[in-house]
């Protein structure tokens, strides 16, 4: 994978959204698009869609702690995380916690396809 495949993938899995001026400077944010149901839309295999889900884990420290601060409720993600595996390092607890909340969005989309199905 080459430089500019690999940049735009990350430009991919944002969006912009619109918000009250007093709170951005510009008035605009960034968001992460929901990737499974791109995951299950793109692939013909659960497996492999689950699989493309769980690689969008952030890797890098300063995305970690922004995801984990950016809802009260993922500090769970993160306590559930280090009572099962006992990481030993704040990535892999955050790497981790990430992973079980992507793990959890996807089987929810997957169950209600399915239902629709």
């Amino acid at each position: 994978m080459n430089i500019q495949t690999i940049a735009q993938t990350g430009v991919n899995s944002f969006s912009i959204k619109k918000c009250d001026a007093s709170r951005m400077p510009d008035g605009y944010f960034y968001i992460r698009k929901d990737d499974a149901l791109e995951a299950l839309a793109d692939s013909d295999d659960v497996d492999n869609a689950r699989s493309i889900m769980h690689d969008g884990v952030d890797i890098t420290t300063s995305r970690l702690l922004h995801w984990v601060q950016s809802h009260g409720y993922r500090k769970v993600y993160a306590d559930d995380h280090i009572q099962e595996f006992n990481p030993e390092t704040l990535d892999a607890i955050l790497m981790g916690a990430q992973y079980m909340e992507r793990d959890e969005v996807f089987q929810i989309v997957l169950s209600a396809i399915e239902n629709l199905s």
